[in-house]
């Protein structure tokens, strides 16, 4: 897929369909998928500017499929998440370009990440591109 995809993964398929809206109405190439067995090869197969990882997935977690993505890459990860305790939110925080959201702030996070990620995939702004999606 072309540089600008952005992966998302979330077992929710109404929250899927979502983003999956929101982001191709702002001009991205999404790629999704469900479980948590399927994260790796869709990030393998689509290698996206952005993903957008639900924490609680069936399968493999969330974290571990984290784990797995920055063993390979340094994409940048959105996690989502419907908790709101410290320790769920920040659990991942130990992992370079990683941001943690919670269900109720997708709308405004995906924009702002999904402007950065447009402006980093210009061709005269690739130089910036290692910080693109830092929210």
């Amino acid at each position: 897929m072309d540089n600008n995809t952005i992966l998302v993964i979330d077992d929710d398929r109404n929250i899927l369909a979502i983003i999956e809206l929101y982001l191709k109405k702002a001009g991205f190439s999404v790629a999704t998928c469900t479980t948590g067995y399927e994260a790796m090869q869709a990030f393998r197969n689509t290698k996206p500017t952005l993903v957008v990882l639900d924490v609680m997935l069936p399968g493999q977690d969330g974290w571990t499929i984290l784990h797995e993505i920055r063993q390979e890459s340094s994409t940048p990860v959105i996690m989502l998440t419907a908790r709101a305790t410290p320790a769920s939110v920040y659990a991942g925080w130990n992992s370079a370009r990683t941001t943690t959201l919670q269900s109720r702030s997708i709308r405004t996070s995906l924009s702002r990440a999904s402007r950065r990620c447009s402006a980093a995939s210009r061709p005269q702004r690739r130089a910036n591109a290692r910080s693109c999606c830092r929210t």
